[in-house]
């Protein structure tokens, strides 16, 4: 019998080095910038379910004015708690005018407020969007730069 050498095929343990440092490289970059992405959608969500009160209101405002728009002249079914999946929103007028409050019941977003106040500048109807509160886990410049991304909301006093 002849003695047949076979021709070894495989990787070598350099070559799996590196292919898994560089999904390491890959990993250290994606998950963060992915888990920032789901923080934004979730303000994202916020600033959607807040449309159709903002709708409402401006109904409201534009009949009764904007000192004389109370919750209790919105349509009924926008006067309690709406849920989203982030959320809850509730339409408040214990200052006037009536202004919409979005807080978060997620848990990395937990102790973030949102507030959608109305003014009439110039016989328009504007809104402004400020925000409270710091969650757990994560410092005021992560919080700002969130809203500083979707372009909408800024620092409440």
């Amino acid at each position: 019998m002849k003695n047949i050498k076979r021709a070894q095929s495989g990787f070598t343990i350099i070559e799996l080095m590196i292919a898994v440092a560089i999904i390491g490289v890959l990993a250290a970059i994606a998950i963060p910038a992915y888990a920032a992405y789901l923080d934004r959608s979730k303000i994202a969500e916020a600033n959607t379910i807040a449309g159709s009160y903002k709708v409402a209101v401006a109904e409201c405002v534009q009949n009764k004015g904007i000192q004389g728009c109370a919750v209790t002249d919105l349509p009924t079914e926008l006067q309690a708690k709406g849920t989203g999946s982030y959320g809850t929103i509730e339409p408040k007028s214990d200052t006037q005018p009536t202004y919409l409050e979005y807080d978060f019941t997620d848990t990395k977003l937990t102790g973030l407020k949102v507030f959608y106040t109305p003014s009439i500048t110039a016989g328009v109807l504007k809104w402004t969007c400020t925000y409270k509160g710091i969650p757990a886990g994560m410092d005021q410049g992560k919080v700002d730069d969130l809203f500083k991304s979707s372009g909408q909301c800024t620092m409440a006093p």
